[in-house]
């Protein structure tokens, strides 16, 4: 049960008109407790508090805040979530800190989608400080958060040191070639990540090639998306450099980029001998009638290699 649910019914003219309480619905970061309590308007006052996200009565969205609330209890009892949810919360750099000045001690959380925040550089430099030291995340969700080349240079530092990180979305993060670079480079020695969004970014072709070059030792990624990036034929070609013997991606997401046939020839090519890759996404591309016989020529080779290895 999230706190929409629990809140749902105290939206009504009854509460906020008649009675005219404010009630508030608020998740407690350091304790993993929710608490659902009634304060009027004019009696907020107490010297105490605790950093939680909170859902009043009279908004939609999600608050990450430190204001008083008086019936917060101390408790030393240890946090056992292992799934945060906070995205569309527009905290900003300083929510940022303040959800790593809270998670600091926690052993248990694996998952934390922390999308559409506003974080930009600032705000990302204090997520990449927690990844540092952090051993048991292993999905974190930062898309559409305008972290920029600045803010993936951090990430790619913290990169260098985490080995629990298996999934990584940075989806729409204004993300240019030195971006790319930055964090590509993490690819060559990391022995951990295995899915990788950069979707809707502005990687383009030299971008595709510092991924690409990377690409050539890398020895466990299986997912990358790199939809909606710029990327043209000169890129596809990168591509298929590394596809030739690449041996762990098993897809790979082209989805509206300006890739046309010569592009779409390079990547049939490299695919004739490849038998990890299982799905090619080349929707919204350039392709027009000799690029689909290159596909449909690799899919018959395709089928005639699986049917010779089984």
């Amino acid at each position: 049960m999230g706190l929409n649910t629990l809140i749902a019914s105290y939206r009504s003219s009854f509460w906020l008109n008649e009675k005219k309480w404010l009630i508030m619905a608020a998740y407690i970061l350091r304790t993993n407790e929710i608490w659902l309590h009634t304060i009027p308007f004019h009696s907020i006052n107490s010297e105490k508090a605790e950093v939680r996200f909170e859902l009043s009565s009279m908004e939609n969205s999600f608050r990450l805040v430190t204001r008083p609330i008086s019936t917060i209890l101390e408790s030393d009892s240890n946090l056992t979530f292992t799934t945060l949810e906070l995205g569309y919360n527009h905290t900003g750099p300083r929510g940022a800190k303040q959800l790593v000045d809270a998670l600091r001690k926690n052993k248990t959380l694996t998952t934390l989608c922390f999308n559409y925040n506003q974080l930009g550089p600032e705000g990302t430099h204090y997520i990449a400080d927690f990844l540092k030291d952090n051993t048991t995340l292993t999905i974190l969700d930062l898309g559409d958060n305008e972290i920029g080349d600045l803010g993936a240079k951090y990430l790619a530092d913290a990169l260098k040191k985490n080995t629990s990180l298996i999934n990584f979305d940075v989806k729409r993060n204004g993300i240019g070639n030195l971006g790319t670079q930055h964090l590509v480079n993490v690819l060559k020695n990391n022995m951990t990540l295995t899915t990788l969004y950069l979707t809707f970014n502005q990687i383009e072709d030299l971008g595709t090639q510092y991924l690409a070059n990377a690409l050539q030792n890398n020895k466990t990624l299986s997912l990358l998306d790199l939809a909606n990036n710029g990327i043209r034929d000169e890129g596809a070609l990168y591509l298929s450099h590394v596809l030739k013997n690449n041996t762990t991606l098993t897809t790979l997401s082209l989805t509206s980029n300006h890739i046309q046939d010569i592009g779409i020839q390079y990547l049939a090519d490299s695919l004739q001998n490849n038998t990890t890759l299982t799905k090619l996404n080349l929707g919204k591309t350039c392709i027009e009638t000799d690029a689909k016989q290159y596909l449909q020529d690799l899919l018959k080779r395709n089928n005639e290699l699986n049917r010779h290895k089984q």
